[in-house]
């Protein structure tokens, strides 16, 4: 099988932290784990391994059935599989959904587009900022992004990055609402910023009015 296959849309994403499938008292199905995690390729495009938020680190043992991805590429996923037992160092996935992880943009005020999300979690996990939103739709596309409005000095001497969370939801009606992740990735201000001392400040505009939330770099 190939990583496309089970990509879903953007929209079609669902949250859940962890899956464990029970029958009768009798009988055990392994527990499943679902994660926001990182999936690396080697330079022939196998799965090497997968990395989840916390830094723990497994092989593939059915990265073969994946087939060929891009060479010596990061992808960011929702990943389920099989939980490892507490030695092992091996995971079967399940399934693999490619979750939206554009790059922050610089942009000018008027190109901004803020329509409204509704915001369900937003987190610092790993390299990333993650969010959980709902999107109202109809099914039609939506444009959504990162803008990067900047980096200010606090009084403290700490440095605070300026995000905001941008949306077209284009020509859609808002008939239902539409789940989804998204991960905006940090590595790209490895340089600038410094962890324990610099900040991170989201600003979205949601359905109950503009929230704006401050994270540790």
């Amino acid at each position: 099988m190939t990583l496309s296959r089970l990509v879903l849309p953007l929209s079609l994403i669902a949250a859940t932290a962890s899956l464990t499938a029970c029958g009768d008292d009798d009988d055990y199905a392994p527990p499943y784990v679902a994660d926001l995690a990182e999936i690396h390729t080697t330079a022939a495009g196998r799965i090497s391994q997968l990395v989840r938020d916390n830094g723990d680190t497994y092989g593939v043992s059915n990265a073969a059935e994946w087939g060929a991805l891009v060479p010596d590429t990061i992808y960011r996923v929702y990943a389920v599989y099989l939980a490892p037992e507490a030695s092992g160092r091996q995971v079967q996935v399940l399934s693999l959904s490619s979750v939206f992880s554009p790059f922050a943009v610089s942009m000018g005020e008027g190109a901004l587009k803020t329509d409204p999300v509704a915001l369900t979690a937003i987190w610092r996990g790993g390299e990333y900022v993650n969010l959980s939103v709902s999107v109202p739709t109809d099914g039609g596309r939506h444009a959504l992004g990162f803008a990067d409005r900047g980096i200010t000095t606090l009084s403290s001497g700490g440095r605070l990055l300026h995000i905001t969370l941008c949306h077209d939801a284009q020509a859609t009606k808002p008939n239902y609402p539409a789940q989804a992740y998204l991960s905006l990735p940090l590595r790209p201000y490895a340089a600038t910023m410094t962890r324990g001392a610099d900040s991170i400040e989201v600003t979205v505009n949601t359905t109950q009015g503009v929230q704006v939330h401050r994270l540790p770099y």
